[in-house]
């Protein structure tokens, strides 16, 4: 089953956005970690726990982009994880 969800804060309007970043978010069955990778930029992350992965993704674009994450539009996009 595909999912896509976008996180984006509410205080930022599309207008002010410069970035959209798509990721691929999967589960690594070898660790059982949760990952995500950049379709788009050389992005990569993974956390055990899925609030734990929004807050690393949150963290990489900051680093790669070195703008705050509410400038940017997070697509979230793969296969249902538990």
């Amino acid at each position: 089953m595909l999912f896509k969800r976008v996180w984006q804060n509410n205080n930022i309007r599309a207008k002010s956005m410069s970035f959209v970043v798509t990721f691929k978010v999967f589960s690594d069955e070898e660790s059982g970690k949760l990952c995500a990778s950049g379709v788009d930029h050389a992005i990569h992350t993974y956390a055990k726990t899925w609030n734990k992965l929004i807050k690393n993704i949150h963290e990489a674009v900051e680093c790669h982009f070195d703008v705050p994450y509410t400038q940017v539009k997070i697509t979230l996009m793969g296969t249902k994880v538990n």
